[in-house]
């Protein structure tokens, strides 16, 4: 493998693992969404009021139940939470919440509606596709295997149907702790794009990378074409970002490259080959500390 790939694969990687971390933050994932834009050199601001980043914020502000609501468990209670979710009958209202911020950014209603559209569907997707990786890795280290043949075995156990009545209630949920995860991440990858853009100012075409949410290219001066009285908060699309990186990761060669510390749990990127079990020297002290204690109560 290259130098230059291995590097690339590192810096994704170390990305992820930024990502996955459990005790991540809403500032830590708006450093994030920020590299990630500075990483794959996109055509987009994220700015300091985006609406993912205040859900985020305003999640973790919550009791631990509230959170786990969100956060916690998505691969196995998409079924239930995420349809609560796009029914409004989620816990903190977030639905509102994006609307809201629209209302106190935006002044004309047609223009507050073309900006909720692509947002509206997208609120969860920093938590939901967190575990969705987090379940796609665990996975490739489970079955042992090259992880194409991992995810093609993963890709065909996943489906998920449901029975509805005459109201559009569910009445039964087969398989309901799969979902298409694989499939997933697969059409999310494609979403980002380049493009040309003409400079009638400065007579030059310059090349372009843009990401696409729901058929509406985003870019940096995207966030200044409404009339507002604030800042129109950007909407990083977290499930093109969270896409992008895995595939990115594995095809470079990452599947050597990433474990799960046997301490804290944490997904974590070796820069050699993987041999080491502990994400960090503390994680590592700490689990001896404790076989030591384990030892030594043993002993008595």
């Amino acid at each position: 493998m290259a130098k230059s790939d291995i590097k690339r694969m590192i810096e994704i990687g170390q990305w992820i693992e930024g990502y996955l971390k459990a005790t991540a933050t809403s500032w830590d994932f708006l450093n994030l969404a920020r590299s990630f834009v500075d990483l794959y050199n996109i055509d987009y601001g994220v700015t300091k009021n985006d609406i993912t980043i205040a859900i985020a914020r305003m999640i973790e502000e919550q009791p631990k139940e509230i959170q786990d609501y969100y956060k916690i468990n998505l691969t196995a209670a998409h079924s239930v939470v995420g349809r609560d979710i796009y029914q409004k009958k989620d816990p903190l209202k977030i639905y509102r919440v994006a609307e809201k911020i629209s209302e106190e950014c935006i002044v004309f209603d047609e223009d507050r509606e073309c900006f909720l559209t692509p947002v509206l569907p997208c609120l969860n997707d920093l938590y939901s596709y967190r575990e969705y990786l987090q379940y796609s890795f665990k996975k490739i280290m489970e079955f042992k295997q090259p992880w194409q043949v991992s995810l093609m075995t993963l890709s065909k156990e996943q489906t998920i149907f449901t029975k509805r009545d005459e109201n559009n209630k569910i009445i039964e949920i087969n398989k309901p702790k799969t979902l298409p995860i694989i499939f997933s991440l697969r059409h999310n990858y494609k979403k980002i794009h380049t493009t040309i853009y003409e400079n009638k100012d400065n007579q030059t075409f310059t090349r372009l990378k843009q990401f696409t949410v729901n058929g509406v290219f985003t870019r940096k001066d995207r966030i200044k074409q409404y009339p507002c009285e604030n800042i129109v908060p950007s909407n990083f699309p977290w499930k093109i970002a969270a896409s992008r990186a895995f595939f990115d990761f594995l095809f470079l060669g990452g599947q050597d490259y990433y474990g799960f510390c046997e301490w804290c749990g944490n997904f974590f990127v070796s820069k050699r080959k993987l041999k080491k079990i502990y994400c960090s020297d503390n994680c590592r002290a700490s689990h001896r500390n404790q076989i030591n204690r384990e030892k030594a109560a043993a002993k008595n």
